[in-house]
């Protein structure tokens, strides 16, 4: 099938069928094996109808004994993917190999996961119940981005990979210090300008008011 669709079932009318001719070819028929071709679904993208002349694959002098069967039909159904997104809590995924004497812990607030599978599946999904794992084998001292790797039943695939920061540190005040400190980068530079800001305009107004005096 193409890219983005799901066969979800095949079915057809019977597998065996009658014949008749002479007995010494019939009896030499054990299967008939039906071109590739026929049953080339590659590229389908809606449900598809496979309609088999049964006597375009019969030895010469045997034919199918009823003509109501002559005709093996196969119906193929698909169905497309989608995609859907997920908030995966960082408390569910777990730290492995975390390198000797060290202790390590997610940066991340939250971490989208982005899952492809059929609708009926995206109904039942649970972001809670999959296996979400991040392996830190030969990770360093400091702060290094690694690769999500998550388990999850056959129904599902990961539309893209997944990566988390990781902060890899010893026990230690310090390091829990510089660790909220990265964290907080951002606001704490905007809360420093407003501040510098304020005090600039006050010793202004200070300076104003000595002069009148």
């Amino acid at each position: 099938v193409a890219d983005w669709y799901e066969i979800i079932d095949v079915t057809s009318l019977s597998t065996t069928t009658k014949i008749c001719g002479k007995e010494e070819v019939v009896n030499q028929v054990d299967s008939i094996e039906i071109s590739k071709d026929e049953t080339d679904i590659s590229g389908i993208t809606e449900n598809y109808v496979a309609k088999i002349d049964l006597e375009d694959y019969l030895p010469d002098g045997v034919s199918v004994y009823n003509q109501d069967s002559r005709i093996f039909t196969i119906n193929v159904d698909v169905e497309k993917l989608i995609i859907k997104k997920y908030k995966l809590d960082p408390d569910n995924i777990t730290l492995t190999n975390i390198p000797s004497k060290y202790k390590a812990r997610i940066l991340n607030d939250e971490i989208t996961i982005q899952i492809k599978a059929l609708e009926e599946y995206q109904d039942l999904f649970d972001v809670n119940k999959i296996t979400a794992v991040v392996d830190l084998t030969g990770a360093k001292k400091g702060t290094g981005t690694y690769s999500l790797k998550i388990s999850m039943s056959d129904e599902y695939t990961l539309a893209q990979t997944v990566t988390v920061k990781v902060r890899v540190y010893t026990s230690g005040n310090a390091e829990i210090e510089s660790e909220k400190a990265e964290k907080n980068t951002s606001s704490t530079e905007g809360t420093t300008n407003d501040e510098v800001e304020t005090e600039t305009e006050s010793e202004s107004e200070s300076s104003t008011l000595e002069d009148e005096i």
